[in-house]
């Protein structure tokens, strides 16, 4: 709500494989179920916010190139869900999104200043400096997860690269290395 709480949640699998049209059918149909479960209708909406992972030109509302998103390069995603929608969109690279939640009403609420990380199928970072997003350009202000970290024989990334951050670090690369530890 306009204070920071949590008044329902709701999910589903975004199926990204399966296209970025797809992809926005995912999102209307979790976005319609959180209205129904906080008994709201879609009427009682104003707008949306949308935070999605990968590079992104955010004032055109454009995913530029996601790593973790194949098919969905330079597809106006907030245009599409503002179509699906029928509501102003506001768009938002994810880490950076969930930085400032952190920041506004979270356990980041009395910092001016903190370092949010993101780990999932990515690695990703959101940095609020005196009460300012990092957001650099195309959101890449604050990405970490394509940061080269191991030089020589590093492991692969998902993107092709080597020694990546995300290769290490992230949810998807944990659990791999603790299934081929095992």
């Amino acid at each position: 709500d306009d204070n920071g709480i949590v008044i329902s949640t709701s999910s589903v699998p975004t199926e990204s494989e399966k296209g970025p049209d797809h992809g926005v059918q995912q999102m209307h149909k979790v976005a319609m179920k959180a209205i129904r479960d906080a008994d709201l209708s879609p009427a009682d909406i104003h707008a949306v916010g949308l935070a999605t992972p990968g590079t992104m030109d955010i004032p055109a509302g454009m995913l530029l190139d996601p790593p973790n998103l194949p098919g969905w390069k330079d597809f106006p995603v907030r245009q599409r869900v503002a179509d699906a929608m029928q509501l102003p969109v506001v768009l938002q690279n994810d880490a950076n999104a969930a930085a400032y939640g952190e920041y506004w009403a979270g356990s980041a609420k009395e910092a001016n200043s903190l370092i949010f990380f993101t780990l999932g199928t990515g690695l990703g970072s959101g940095i609020i400096i005196d009460d300012f997003i990092i957001e650099g350009e195309h959101s890449h202000g604050a990405e970490c997860g394509h940061t080269i970290i191991e030089m020589d024989d590093g492991r692969l990334c998902p993107t092709g690269q080597y020694g990546t951050g995300e290769a290490y670090c992230s949810a998807t690369a944990l659990l791999k290395m603790f299934e081929e530890a095992i």
